[in-house]
């Protein structure tokens, strides 16, 4: 039921291989020295559900899309990525429309929809594009942010591979469990302030802010692109009033006292010790010891997180 595509070799991209099923739906095998084992179709449309062609993953490199032609297409620059309005899972979906898309356009986009220059920083203005760069569709953007959904941050889901984003520990929770986990707050608590401490493009610290209308927010992470789309995802829905962002690591964040509850929400990047500095292996150590506990340096960046909430609580 599957006829080979034809592979294209070259020095970026040494090996292709591919399969169009009988439907007309199409799988990246993933290359290995000897030929990889590849995914199901079904499999891959488990993995992200799309209509008409499938996307699979090329391992260390960019998504790209075979179309129902049966003939791999030269290797895209900028990742592809289908927005789909009836996506469950994150990144939740958008628009049923292809786009090809670039953390240029993402940049772009964030300041179309009104995020102000001049409260962005150094971080945030060294990754705006030099040059003109084409927004993405504004209006269905808006849309999409008013009606609950993430566009920005499936965007960067697609700009940046789950293979880039892994080691930075970024994950986009899905909504289910970001409206779950407010559910549970909202039976306990009533906070006069939220923290995110790794806000990606701001899915809890926004979901919070519109759950408890008097609270102010923080929210941080290290990655511009990050504090981008939450600043731009916050101007759309009338929230960055009320919202503090901060391109930062969030050990060291000082976090100033204030009367009432602070709610610490988030999803805590899981990275492993290997790729954790030195420095804040001694830090945790170390801060561990002075609230009285243990902390081994081979615990995974979670765990940072966990005992800076600690130190802040």
């Amino acid at each position: 039921t599957h006829r080979p595509v034809p592979c294209r070799e070259g020095p970026a991209f040494p090996a292709w291989h591919g399969t169009v099923g009988a439907d007309g739906a199409a799988l990246i095998i993933e290359p290995g020295p000897a030929g990889a084992a590849s995914r199901s179709c079904d499999q891959v449309r488990r993995l992200r559900p799309v209509s008409g062609s499938v996307v699979g993953t090329i391992r260390g490199r960019r998504p790209s899309t075979l179309r129902r032609t049966a003939c791999a297409p030269t290797p895209p620059t900028a990742a592809r990525f289908r927005m789909s309005a009836s996506s469950s899972e994150s990144p939740e979906g958008c628009s049923p429309s292809m786009y090809d898309v670039t953390l240029d356009q993402i940049a772009a986009t964030c300041l179309a929809l009104g995020v102000d220059r001049h409260c962005l920083s150094s971080a945030e203005l060294a990754v705006l594009p030099t040059q003109p760069v084409e927004s993405l569709d504004l209006s269905q953007i808006r849309r999409l942010i008013l009606d609950g959904k993430d566009p920005l941050g499936q965007a960067f889901c697609a700009a940046r591979t789950a293979e880039e984003r892994r080691p930075r520990g970024q994950t986009f929770t899905p909504a289910s469990i970001v409206r779950s986990m407010l559910e549970w707050t909202k039976g306990r608590v009533t906070p006069a302030r939220v923290v995110d401490p790794g806000c990606g493009s701001g899915r809890y610290i926004l979901a919070a802010l519109r759950a408890f209308p008097h609270a102010v927010g923080l929210a941080s992470d290290l990655d511009p692109y990050a504090t981008l789309m939450t600043r731009a995802n916050a101007r759309v829905l009338g929230l960055e009033s009320r919202l503090k962002v901060i391109v930062g690591d969030y050990r060291a964040l000082r976090l100033p006292k204030i009367e009432g509850v602070t709610l610490f929400l988030g999803n805590p990047p899981y990275v492993r010790h290997h790729n954790i500095d030195a420095r804040w292996k001694t830090w945790l150590g170390e801060t561990a010891s002075q609230m009285g506990m243990k902390a081994s340096k081979l615990s995974g960046l979670h765990a940072h997180f966990f005992l800076a909430t600690a130190l802040y609580a």
